[in-house]
């Protein structure tokens, strides 16, 4: 509005002063003179001088005197009296008081004295004058205060607007914030229940984006993020007083992340935005301390289903792996390691062997050194044959199937189960255990060939393996037909 208003009176005193030196020029046709050059400059100077300064009062006062100065050297311009209304509207709407008015009325007194009017022409103009500012300066004050009830109510309305989108905006987060912790339901492990947060976090608040920190050694590494990270200086590693640290203003928030009392991590969310108005514009919004409350009863959540997770996991694990050699135990293999190898060749069309492994002369370790010794003897079997078989960087895997009996899949064609299972007799055999020398029988038999399910195979197998054992032991048998 302000804006506008000075480029009018700016407009309005240039176009009247070029009126004025046209008009100057033109009274009579001596052509250019020195005093036509003077008095061009004078307005000229005057429009571009005035037109560069504000609305202020003195500047008005100046102005004023300014023009009569004009018009007193320029009788013949009437034209100029029309710049009188700028500086006159101007102090009248600047919140004028009665002693603004007797200075305009003064001043265009004195001119009228100067310019040799009459007394009661004087008086009436200086009355003219002052009860015409005092009108007019009514006028302004009353649509003064109408500007401000406006501008008030404007506001008002702006803030009531903001309110209540931020209002809906935490309606909207909490009702996430359980829609999303019914989620946390569903997932069984870490890798998932990280992105879920991610995804969480960016939902919750509209973010811009949102990256995870892990603490290891005293630091806070960053392992994930999600969303566009350009706008932002994003910290890699945080230290440890930083990432312990609650902290959020206009563009970040972050929430220190803790499982079972010790510091497990960060998360911090850049870009707070909502939509605002009906026209759904976005907004950016400063994060507040309810933002923090809501984010950490999400973190909480996450950081409990995450101790579910592993509980989970131990409970699985103790049901499904052997508690001395850490091995699959045999209802993992008879169960979900015998159906995977059975898809995964189904599917990629990798044939597979079984493989049973027996230790030679077992009892005699538990007899001779005591069973202490015998479950070493375990260990150190199941240790080199899981390493031996991971060598070769296939989907091979190994199992204890009871006793001291081993079961594994090893996947490729017969040569090469053959070559895999002779590689992990003979690592076994030169393995320098500290009481004797360890040996390991084995016996092989290849799914579809042999048989069409693992209990016809591992019979296969296991025939194999007699043949190993009654014919010198520390030995590989691939099964041929007819040795049961």
């Amino acid at each position: 509005m302000e804006r506008g208003y000075l480029f009018l009176t700016s407009g309005y005193r240039v176009i009247l002063a070029l009126v004025s030196i046209s008009i100057f020029w033109s009274i009579d046709s001596k052509g250019i003179t020195e005093e036509k050059m003077i008095m061009a400059a004078i307005f000229g100077g005057y429009a571009l001088v005035f037109s560069i300064f504000g609305n202020k009062r003195v500047i008005s006062y100046i102005e004023w005197l300014v023009v009569l100065v004009l018009a007193y050297y320029t009788p013949a311009l009437l034209i100029v009296y029309f710049l009188l209304l700028t500086p006159f509207l101007q102090i009248i709407s600047l919140k004028a008081k009665f002693y603004d008015f007797l200075y305009l009325a003064a001043t265009i007194s004195i001119f009228e004295v100067l310019i040799d009017k009459s007394v009661l022409e004087i008086v009436a103009m200086g009355c003219a004058v002052y009860v015409a500012g005092y009108v007019l300066n009514l006028n302004f004050s009353k649509i003064s205060v109408l500007e401000k009830m406006l501008k008030e109510e404007k506001q008002d309305n702006e803030s009531l607007l903001i309110e209540n989108s931020v209002k809906t905006n935490q309606i909207e987060v909490v009702s996430k914030l359980f829609i999303h912790k019914q989620h946390l339901d569903d997932i069984n492990n870490i890798d998932t229940l990280v992105e879920q947060m991610l995804v969480s976090s960016m939902d919750y608040f509209n973010a811009y984006y949102v990256t995870i920190y892990y603490y290891k050694d005293g630091i806070f590494h960053q392992i994930s993020d999600k969303g566009d990270k350009r706008k932002y200086d994003v910290p890699v590693n945080l230290s440890l007083e930083k990432g312990k640290e609650v902290y959020y203003d206009s563009k970040v928030m972050r929430v220190p992340i803790t499982y079972e009392k010790k510091p497990w991590g960060a998360i911090s969310v850049y870009g707070k935005r909502s939509r605002l108005g009906e026209d759904g514009q976005i907004v950016f919004f400063p994060f507040e301390e309810s933002d923090f409350e809501i984010l950490s009863i999400y973190v909480d959540s996450v950081m409990s289903r995450l101790k579910e997770i592993r509980r989970n996991d131990k409970l699985k694990r103790a049901a499904l792996y052997d508690r001395l050699t850490t091995l699959p135990n045999r209802a993992y293999i008879e169960g979900d390691l015998y159906n995977e190898k059975l898809m995964q060749m189904k599917k990629e069309n990798k044939p597979f062997a079984v493989l049973l492994l027996d230790i030679d002369h077992f009892k005699s370790f538990n007899d001779t050194y005591g069973h202490s010794i015998g479950d070493e003897v375990l260990r150190v079997v199941a240790r080199v044959a899981n390493e031996t078989l991971k060598d070769f960087k296939e989907d091979d895997a190994i199992g204890r199937w009871g006793g001291e009996e081993f079961m594994a899949f090893l996947v490729g064609t017969p040569e090469q189960c053959a070559k895999k299972a002779e590689m992990v007799r003979h690592e076994i055999e030169k393995f320098q255990f500290k009481y004797r020398n360890v040996t390991v029988s084995i016996g092989l038999a290849f799914m579809g060939k042999d048989g069409t399910n693992l209990e016809d195979v591992s019979q296969k197998a296991d025939a194999a393996l007699y043949y190993s054992k009654e014919n010198g032991r520390n030995r590989v048998t691939v099964y041929k037909r007819g040795m049961e």
